[in-house]
């Protein structure tokens, strides 16, 4: 506990923390348990609630009667070296409240694990695990459990090495009556009851799902707002159109599908109504690559996926027209389009996203050719080495008039500027009229010339950028490339810390 004479302390009196109401104190401690889905890691959230009890006594007064902040901060991992008598601690000041039971599952906190499901399962109302080192099968027993106030599940165990875990006599002894959210990987074996699912709002198929059982489910879901289809499908034999059913999700907002065959990816597509209010997120669609006309069991045409594609997005974009897009390839092989710069195989389900991995054959140029009227309104283009298949993707640049701020990423290479040029001939206006801002985060310096190139570029033809920030790149600017873009006419330049 810090002294009232404290620098501290005097500071919170003097700004008035000290006369806020208790309520809104307690409020901002409850705030700071939330978890960030995709931060989380940066953030101990138990660390910041123990030195917030360190800092004076209404603080901590407040937090010790608080039961509800503590019963948040079981994360598994901040519990790595600890005490039994800090872990227990934890767990008393939690009281009676809900609980949610977090983090990366390693053999030395079984233990605590161990404590908490079988003290005070009834009452944890968040699961959300991972474990990448091989437990005793024993320790999922606790899904089995009858689980009256659980809301959101997820586990992620990826060191089954091909071992069932079976779950009897089924999930949760089929009471669950709050679950929201579901997602566990295929190591599980269980069944899942309609009573589990009338709820559910944010769901997770793995590879273990066929497309026919997908479909039964859906039905028993008419709450759902996020599906994710996840996982490999080998099909030696076309879907028959018995086993599948028109799917109606009028909440729909989120739809990803990882890794299935085209012809799968198209009987979800075509069975499930397109709705105004919903992302669709393909990444990749195997089977594209392969197709050949002329074999005997060439497969499904991929004109007809792209073309159910086409009107799942037209469906979306038509009354939310991104402001952002990104196009990223790693290659000359396809190009990955999406409306947020997250990873497209992203763990976090809710995160939805309006993305398509395009194969440059003859018919993903064709289907990029129908898609460009979606981005007239996008303002902010981010190119990841899209830059270096420039003739193939200079029509689609063509669709993006109202881009006012140009991210390049130039990792490894030179950014081709050239790529972004008015082709020679072409008597048509040129690429972004009403570019002002260009964002370069390049992983070396030596990147810059070709983002140079672009620059002195568009000098010449009339239409010159404002602004340069360079201040993502991690290494030093050589003089003489600094020499040169401080001469090109009006440009600002938002350099790097130490340029």
């Amino acid at each position: 506990m810090k002294d009232a004479n404290d620098p501290a302390i005097t500071l919170l009196a003097s700004c008035g923390m000290q006369h806020l109401p208790n309520e809104l104190i307690y409020h901002i401690f409850l705030k700071n348990t939330e978890r960030d889905a995709r931060y989380h890691h940066l953030h101990n959230r138990l660390d910041t609630a123990r030195h917030s009890s360190q800092v004076c006594q209404l603080w901590r007064s407040l937090l010790l009667a608080s039961p509800a902040i503590w019963g948040r901060l079981l994360d598994v991992g901040y519990f790595y070296g600890a005490t039994d008598a800090w872990r227990q601690e934890v767990l008393f000041r939690s009281g009676d409240a809900l609980l949610w039971v977090t983090g990366r599952i390693i053999p030395s906190s079984l233990p605590f694990l161990q404590s908490i499901v079988e003290e005070k399962w009834d009452k944890v109302q968040l699961v959300d695990l991972e474990g990448y080192v091989q437990v005793p099968k024993e320790t999922w027993s606790f899904m089995s459990k009858e689980s009256p106030s659980l809301e959101w599940f997820s586990v992620r165990y990826y060191a089954a090495h091909g071992r069932k875990i079976r779950i009897l006599p089924a999930l949760f002894n089929d009471v669950a009556p709050r679950l929201t959210a579901f997602h566990a990987l295929k190591c599980f074996d269980f069944n899942m009851s309609k009573s589990l699912l009338s709820n559910i709002r944010i769901f997770t198929f793995c590879a273990r799902h066929t497309v026919p059982t997908i479909f039964s489910l859906l039905k028993l879901m008419p709450q759902l707002t996020h599906l994710r289809i996840e996982g490999v499908d080998d099909i030696p034999v076309p879907l028959k159109e018995t086993d599948l059913v028109r799917i109606e999700l009028p909440l729909l907002e989120s739809l990803q599908i990882y890794g299935r065959q085209c012809r799968t990816i198209l009987a979800f597509l075509e069975h499930i109504t397109p709705s105004s209010r919903c992302r669709l997120l393909l990444s990749p669609i195997r089977g594209l690559y392969s197709y050949n006309p002329s074999e005997p069991n060439a497969g499904l045409r991929p004109l007809s996926a792209y073309d159910a594609i086409l009107n799942w997005f037209e469906a979306y974009t038509d009354k939310h027209p991104p402001k952002y897009i990104m196009l990223a390839t790693d290659s000359m092989i396809s190009l990955n389009i999406a409306d947020s710069n997250s990873h497209p195989y992203s763990s976090i389900v809710e995160d939805a996203q309006l993305g398509v991995e395009v194969t440059l054959d003859t018919f993903g140029r064709s289907f990029l050719q129908k898609l460009a009227p979606s981005f007239s309104a996008v303002e902010r283009l981010c190119l990841r080495g899209a830059h270096f298949v420039a003739l193939d993707l200079y029509p689609l640049y063509k669709a993006f008039p109202s881009v006012t701020e140009l991210v390049i990423h130039c990792a490894g290479s030179d950014f081709e500027a050239k790529a972004l040029h008015t082709r020679d001939g072409d008597d048509e206006s040129p690429l972004f009229p009403l570019l002002h801002t260009v964002i370069a985060k390049c992983s070396y310096g030596s990147n810059l010339p070709g983002v140079a190139d672009f620059l002195e570029y568009r000098v010449r033809i009339g239409l010159p950028v404002s602004m340069l920030d360079i201040s993502a790149i991690s290494h030093p600017v050589w003089k003489d490339e600094r020499l040169r873009l401080c001469r090109i006419e009006g440009l600002g330049i938002l350099w790097p810390t130490g340029r």
